[in-house]
């Protein structure tokens, strides 16, 4: 029991704030807006922003369309919230089960789409004849 006392401290230990990942004190790595210069956005980021931009109107116009993956959507951003809360206070989550869930979850959505256009042609079809 002793052991297991003596050893608690160490987890409960903070670090300094003023020293990096790298262990490299963040005030030696220059860049920051202590130093004057401006830090840029990557191009992956400006990218991404405009691929975000041009596909806004038809992702809305599509989740619209479609109230069902409208709160697929929504349980999505919740399931994120969630692991990041708890990300946050400490707990550690193997993000491959989140993943996993969700692709299960669109996978689903996309054959319960199918299923409802096939069910709609066949219905149309029943009332011409």
């Amino acid at each position: 029991a002793g052991r297991r006392l003596g050893n608690c401290h160490r987890r409960l230990e903070k670090k300094p704030t003023n020293v990096h990942v790298n262990d490299q004190p963040r005030h030696d790595r220059g860049g920051g807006a202590a130093s004057g210069s401006r830090r840029s956005v990557d191009d992956p980021s400006i990218a991404a922003m405009i691929v975000m931009i041009v596909f806004a109107d038809r992702v809305s116009r599509f989740v619209d369309e479609h109230p069902t993956l409208r709160m697929l959507a929504l349980s999505f951003l919740i399931l994120i919230g969630v692991m990041l809360v708890a990300e946050g206070i400490g707990a550690h989550l193997d993000k491959g089960y989140i993943y996993f869930a969700m692709t299960f979850a669109i996978i689903v959505e996309v054959l319960n789409m199918r299923l409802r256009q096939r069910h709609a042609k066949v219905q149309r079809r029943e009332a011409v004849n």
